[in-house]
């Protein structure tokens, strides 16, 4: 769980999200990084090395959603989630 892995000093990386809606129940869990279709589709190791695609963001209701989720550019393993 998110907690568990907070009082470690970790933080839970979902994979394989596709959905906007498995995002939502990811951000209201607290889950902090996600990988997976929803954010751009795996590269290369070569792909890498040169100009990454842009990452898609999405927009967020201050009023509404956390701020706690961030995107950043595709690595070889991970990538992280967006707001």
């Amino acid at each position: 769980s998110t907690a568990c892995a907070a009082e470690v000093g970790a933080q839970v990386i979902a994979a394989d999200v596709a959905s906007d809606d498995q995002l939502e129940e990811l951000r209201a869990l607290g889950v902090a990084m996600i990988q997976g279709p929803i954010v751009g589709d795996p590269l290369t190791v070569a792909e890498l090395s040169g100009n990454p695609p842009p990452t898609r963001f999405k927009t967020r209701d201050p009023d509404t959603e956390s701020p706690n989720i961030e995107v950043s550019p595709p690595s070889t393993s991970l990538r992280e989630a967006e707001t």
